[in-house]
């Protein structure tokens, strides 16, 4: 698969808001692979694929990367509503 062109790249930045709506406290981005014990949300995937979760707890490297992004791409009033973008 070649690179993405930029309107590919703005598309997916825009879908990518709808699951980050206010901040890496609630984003589904996060607490989807987050294990429960730490906060996160149950997912049928974790048992279905028997991989477990990406993120055993909120110091992982990784999920300080994402919620670092996703605290910076939310200038106040941005996000989607219903799955529309505002």
């Amino acid at each position: 698969m070649g690179s993405l062109s930029e309107t590919e790249v703005q598309a997916n930045l825009n879908a990518t808001q709808c699951f980050v709506q206010s901040g890496s406290d609630d984003a589904w981005l996060l607490l989807k692979p987050l294990d429960s014990s730490a906060g996160g949300y149950y997912h049928v995937g974790k048992e279905m694929f028997g991989g477990g979760d990406v993120f055993l707890s909120t110091s992982d490297p990784d999920y300080v990367t994402i919620a670092s992004w996703v605290d910076g791409i939310l200038p106040a009033g941005t996000g989607c509503v219903d799955g529309e973008e505002q």
